[in-house]
């Protein structure tokens, strides 16, 4: 494959594996927070916001730094595709998998702890269709907000 070649797949590689990596980090942030509040026993609109925004906040915050250094360092040609591409690809299966653990060592330890404070914010967030729809809706705005990251640097840089 020539070099041209396979430096664009590796940027591909790079863009989609950063998305993945970046979005299941904060899908578990976003459990952790959650089972966080649950045991300090906040109510269930403060778990679900919190445990929705915060994580938004902190995606959008992290892809603009990320996308913003690999944008520096392509344009002055200190970046070494294939190298970030696997560092990317590698660390998508890392998140995957810190995702699982805590889903099912942590989550479990909340389960069995709290379990009725747990079942309460599970049954309240179920109950009410607008939970349903304003998860999905900050989960649509992520990628649209990454996408706005990609448009604005580029314009930038």
């Amino acid at each position: 494959m020539n070099n041209a070649k396979n430096k664009l797949f590796n940027l591909i590689g790079i863009g989609t594996f950063l998305y993945l990596s970046i979005s299941g980090f904060y899908i578990m942030v976003k459990d952790i927070i959650r089972d966080l509040l649950i045991v300090l026993k906040l109510g269930n609109h403060y778990i679900f916001w919190l445990s929705e925004l915060v994580p938004l906040t902190l995606f959008s915050l992290t892809s603009y730094f990320t996308i913003r250094f690999l944008i520096i360092s392509i344009t002055q040609s200190k970046l070494k595709t294939e190298q970030t591409f696997l560092f990317f690809f590698i660390g998508f299966f890392a998140t995957q998998i810190l995702q699982f653990l805590y889903s099912y060592y942590g989550t479990d330890y909340i389960l069995i702890h709290n379990s009725e404070k747990f079942g309460d914010y599970i049954d309240c967030i179920t109950k009410d269709s607008f939970y349903g729809i304003a998860s999905s809706l900050i989960s649509l705005l992520k990628t649209l907000i990454f996408g706005i990251i990609l448009l604005i640097l580029k314009k930038i840089y």
